[in-house]
């Protein structure tokens, strides 16, 4: 399964302060013109929880559960040159469900848009999202 990428950049206006990263979770992420980016449906912690149907039964590799999905934007602060970034999705036992890459334009403020629609469930706990380069690493984890 690949996720669906969106990217938009800002160009660099002030010196390099240090690479740093946010990363939200929403129902939907969109880039929108002029800049701007929709996020609909934000779960406000940083470790979420997605609430699954009461009649589903547990998630298994045999019987996995197709939620609607999830949108991660991740924003990169003062990269300092084009960076080329692996992505990866792990379920809680660590087994790698998405993978992906793209290039981050180097600047003060880069948007990344991460789509995973559908997303099979095999199981519940720690979710992580893993962006990484060859000097870089970014994770963001969320609970389902």
């Amino acid at each position: 399964m690949k996720p669906s990428r969106e990217q938009s950049t800002k160009p660099d206006a002030k010196k390099s302060l240090g690479t740093s990263w946010k990363s939200l979770i929403a129902e939907d992420v969109r880039a929108e013109t002029g800049g701007k980016v929709s996020v609909i449906g934000l779960y406000a912690d940083d470790k979420v929880t997605i609430q699954m149907p009461a009649s589903a039964p547990d998630p298994s590799p045999a019987q996995p559960i197709l939620i609607e999905g999830v949108c991660i934007l991740t924003t990169a602060f003062n990269l300092p040159t084009r960076t080329l970034f692996e992505m990866s999705l792990s379920n809680p036992s660590g087994a790698v469900v998405a993978t992906g890459s793209m290039h981050i334009e180097a600047g003060e403020v880069n948007h990344s848009i991460s789509k995973f629609r559908p997303l099979p469930i095999t199981e519940l706990g720690m979710w992580r999202l893993e962006f990484k380069s060859a000097s870089l690493l970014h994770e963001y984890s969320f609970c389902i």
